[in-house]
């Protein structure tokens, strides 16, 4: 079946589950058309003109030769017919669509939306430049917890890729290393963007996003609120005071279980501080978002993605619920859960 192929090294701006292309503008983004023999690539506007003078499109061989070596092109897509498709656009933001159509002028692939935004990073989602019309409408009718988790989705398909970026995009204040783990700070700045678009989600949830920049913080903002948060799986002091004992609570104490747009807390993986005994036990790393919670396994959207051993900025990661620090064996992941939502 003819459809589009975007290479994963080339992937900024692609959110591949929501098949949508957000362009910064005066930028260029590649496809291939596979199956493309007797296919007229063109680029739309939603009622079907031409939206030349936001987002065009040109198709060529070039590259193409190269496919037939990819890991990422299957054996059946390098024995279709290839076409290289060059989309550029101009100075003006707004919505187009990619499509491939037979002479009759049928679609033959599903056509790609395209949006071309403001923001520097290439979000629809941004609380410097806006965020784009029908992106607020989605997360406007979206469950609250659906929606952040759909708002962190997006920003993995942004053009934030170094640390340096992601301080800027993501508002942390620390600018040098070894203070510039934003992972917490991407989770407050999704709650807090959505806070502004929605009534319904309240305002400062995790205030001016602080209580996320360390699993330390997350802990005693817990302890500090805990009428709106309910601290799952971890016991031991509070270790932003040391004073207040928290008693360990399983999943499902209280009637709370671990939901879309919980915090991860994580520890490393031996649990003590530089896997070393003689410096204590609480050997904190990693903050993320929840995106779902099912038996004995979840899967979280991660930002600062190689905290959490991944190779890139971004990353969504299932995990083993069971899993434990070697050393202590104690859960490496535990939970900040939201009540009331």
């Amino acid at each position: 079946m003819a459809h589009l192929l975007k290479l994963p090294n080339d992937s900024a701006g692609y959110d591949r589950d929501a098949y949508a292309l957000t362009m910064t503008k005066n930028a260029t983004s590649v496809f291939y058309l596979v199956a493309s023999d007797g296919l007229t690539p063109k680029v739309t506007a939603a009622a079907g003109e031409e939206a030349s003078d936001i987002v065009s499109a040109a198709a060529d061989s070039k590259g193409v030769a190269e496919l037939q070596t990819n890991k990422y092109v299957s054996e059946w897509e390098r024995g279709q017919s290839l076409k290289r498709i060059v989309l550029r656009s101009g100075g003006k933001t707004g919505q187009a669509r990619l499509r491939a159509q037979l002479e009759d002028g049928r679609d033959w692939i599903k056509p790609l939306p395209i949006f071309v935004v403001e923001d520097r990073y290439g979000r629809r989602g941004s609380d410097t430049s806006g965020v784009e019309p029908e992106f607020a409408k989605e997360l406007e009718l979206l469950p609250i917890r659906k929606a952040i988790a759909r708002l962190a989705a997006e920003q993995m398909a942004s053009k934030v890729r170094t640390n340096a970026e992601a301080l800027d995009a993501y508002h942390h204040p620390y600018p040098n290393p070894p203070d510039d783990k934003w992972c917490g700070s991407f989770v407050a700045w999704c709650w807090n963007l959505l806070s502004k678009l929605r009534k319904d989600v309240p305002a400062g949830l995790f205030g001016s996003g602080d209580p996320l920049r360390s699993p330390e913080k997350a802990i005693d903002w817990a302890v500090k609120n805990s009428g709106k948060f309910k601290l799952l799986r971890y016991e031991g002091p509070n270790p932003m005071t040391l004073k207040e004992k928290v008693a360990y609570a399983e999943i499902g104490a209280d009637g709370v279980t671990p939901q879309c747009g919980d915090v991860v807390l994580w520890r490393n993986k031996s649990g003590f501080r530089g896997d070393d005994p003689a410096k204590g036990v609480l050997g904190f790393q990693h903050v993320a978002l929840l995106e779902s919670f099912s038996g004995k396994t979840f899967v979280d959207i991660n930002g600062n993605a190689y905290d959490a051993d991944a190779a890139s900025p971004f990353a969504r990661i299932e995990h083993d619920l069971d899993s434990k620090t070697t050393m202590l064996k104690a859960p490496r992941a535990f939970f900040l859960c939201v009540r009331g939502l």
